[in-house]
């Protein structure tokens, strides 16, 4: 199958570097267009993706960097998915700068290869394999493995633990001030706002960064 696209750097990898496949969890919109299944981003037909760090720590150039969690996440296994959050599971091949990982790759650059429409109609996957261009096959959710539970965690930079220590430490200091203390209701809720954010900390980093 030969496919031509608008974006020409899309059909070959820069420097001659062979491009990883892995699986992705994406989602279908009533526009007909895919999106990351966890943020509002579109992923444009027949355009490569382009990793950007909204952190802004270093230079776009350097996305995915190693020190930071910037990147196109992907797994090598589609079982290796935490969740399957959105309506397409998608096969996704990812150059450019490419970083591995335990389960998968960060990649600067990526394109699916081949899509998995659960439990949508023929009319949506026609509509989708024809914008795209990629194969794309109407299946349903039970004829993927369920997705494997990890019980294992840690995070992937000093800066996402210190940050999760240090709201840890602010939201026991500030409810213990509160209940035994002379802090009032003032402190009390600024510790559960702490302990909130130590638990989005883990969230993000649990949920949507390891795939």
């Amino acid at each position: 199958m030969s496919i031509e696209f608008e974006d020409a750097s899309l059909s070959t990898a820069p420097d001659s570097i062979e491009p990883v496949v892995g699986w992705k969890s994406l989602r279908l919109k009533e526009n007909g267009l895919l999106y990351s299944s966890m943020f509002p981003t579109e992923w444009s037909p027949q355009k490569r993706f382009k990793a950007n760090c909204g952190r802004r720590w270093h230079s776009s150039s350097g996305t995915p960097s190693p020190s930071c969690t910037c990147g196109i996440y992907m797994v090598e296994d589609v079982q290796g998915l935490s969740v399957y959050h959105g309506n397409v599971i998608a096969e996704v091949q990812g150059w450019g700068r490419v970083i591995p990982g335990t389960r998968g790759w960060r990649t600067e650059y990526a394109y699916p290869s081949k899509l998995f429409l659960l439990d949508g109609t023929e009319r949506d996957r026609r509509q989708l394999e024809e914008r795209y261009a990629v194969p794309t096959v109407l299946t349903t959710r039970a004829s993927f493995p369920k997705p494997v539970r990890f019980r294992r965690f840690r995070f992937s930079s000093v800066i996402q633990f210190t940050g999760f220590m240090t709201c840890v430490v602010a939201g026991v200091a500030n409810l213990t001030l509160g209940i035994f203390g002379d802090g009032g209701i003032a402190n009390i809720g600024s510790g559960l706002f702490s302990l909130a954010c130590a638990g989005f900390i883990v969230f993000m980093e649990r949920v949507i960064r390891r795939y």
